[in-house]
């Protein structure tokens, strides 16, 4: 377990990476328990509603996070798919912005998600 190393706002990158595990970027939004935490996540997909363009002034890194999409969803994200490597953050606007759009939103896996998205 790594998560609890990172605050809120870290952007992080999963060791183990898998389409459905750990593939995206992520972003660390709080701790959840000794398996899990709770992340959002980045994409590059822009063909769903399900997906909110982010602008590139909300990291830190600005260059490398240009074209990125916050998927609408708050993410278990498992302590297996890591260690997990710090590889941007989010300003303070880009992450009050992020836990603004994502307040009312059901914490689940992406499983879940995608499977109530079909």
């Amino acid at each position: 377990m790594n998560s609890n190393i990172f605050k809120n706002g870290d952007v992080l990158l999963a060791t183990h990476r898998e389409i459905r595990k750990g593939y995206h970027p992520i972003v660390y939004l709080s701790g959840y328990s000794n398996e899990s935490f709770i992340g959002a996540m980045l994409t590059h997909h822009s063909d769903t509603a399900r997906n909110l363009k982010l602008d590139s002034s909300f990291f830190v890194n600005r260059v490398e996070f240009e074209n990125s999409f916050l998927v609408l969803g708050k993410f278990l994200k498992s302590e297996e798919w890591g260690p997990f490597k710090k590889i941007n953050e989010l300003t303070p606007e880009g992450l009050s912005f992020v836990e603004k759009i994502l307040i009312d939103k059901p914490q689940e896996t992406f499983a879940n998600y995608f499977r109530r998205h079909l």
